[in-house]
C-alpha cells in the first residue's frame, strides 16, 4: 500500500539531503548535534515547510553553495553544520539547536 504521506516524507527527506549536499553540510556532524535532536528538528521543519515548491525550483536551478536558499527554515542550522567548521558545533552540544547557528558563525570568524 502506498500512502500519500509516505511519498511526501520520502520526497522531503531527499530534498533536505540535496540542499545539505549543495551547501556543504556535514550530515554526520549534524546528526551528532544534541544526540540527533537537531537533525530530527530539521527533518520536521522540512516535512512541514511551506516553501516546498521554492525548494524544488532552487534545487533544479544551477545554484551553488554561494547561492543561499533564504527561504529555507533550516538554513541557520545548515550553515552551522558546514563541513569546514563542523568540529566547533559539536563542542556546543548543550545549546538549543536554534542557537547553534550564531555560535558557529562566531566561532568560524563570521558575523552572527
Amino acid at each position: 500500500m502506498d500512502w500519500p504521506m509516505h511519498r511526501r516524507v520520502e520526497r522531503q527527506a531527499v530534498r533536505m539531503h540535496e540542499i545539505m549536499e549543495r551547501l556543504g553540510v556535514d550530515p554526520v556532524a549534524l546528526a551528532r548535534l544534541q544526540q540527533g535532536q537537531c537533525y530530527a528538528e530539521a527533518r520536521a521543519r522540512c516535512l512541514f515547510c511551506k516553501s516546498a515548491d521554492t525548494c524544488l525550483r532552487w534545487l533544479e536551478s544551477e545554484a551553488t553553495s554561494q547561492d543561499v536558499p533564504d527561504f529555507c527554515p533550516n538554513l541557520p542550522l545548515f550553515e552551522a553544520s558546514r563541513t569546514a567548521c563542523s568540529t566547533t558545533a559539536t563542542h556546543h552540544t548543550h545549546l538549543p539547536c536554534a542557537e547553534l547557528g550564531a555560535v558557529q558563525k562566531k566561532s568560524c570568524g563570521e558575523k552572527p
